[in-house]
């Protein structure tokens, strides 16, 4: 069983400030932090960090819609889930994600 990796380089980042905008990179991230972003920049969400159902299932999706941006690199910043469930289900798919090559 394979997991779709998108072919745009992705890399996390462990807090936001790590992250600096450019027009050639994107930031894929949940909803409440893209309403703290006030600049214009390439963001997708992946939803709310308070539905982290709807956060596993737009998680690939996400993915493709990324590479058809064709930007250089993408970064993620994913906050803590605080339902164990989730957490697993998500790191699991996003560790599989960043581990390809």
């Amino acid at each position: 069983y394979k997991h779709y990796a998108p072919h745009t380089p992705l890399f996390e980042i462990k807090n936001i400030s790590e992250w600096i905008p450019d027009s050639s990179s994107a930031l894929i991230t949940v909803d409440e932090i893209l309403n703290t972003i006030h600049r214009q920049a390439n963001i997708l969400s992946l939803g709310s960090i308070h539905q982290p159902n709807k956060i596993a299932s737009s998680l690939y999706k996400t993915m493709f819609l990324l590479d058809e941006m064709h930007l250089k690199q993408a970064f993620v910043f994913l906050p803590e889930i605080t339902d164990a469930h989730w957490h697993i289900t998500i790191r699991n798919r996003l560790n599989k994600m960043l581990e390809a090559d």
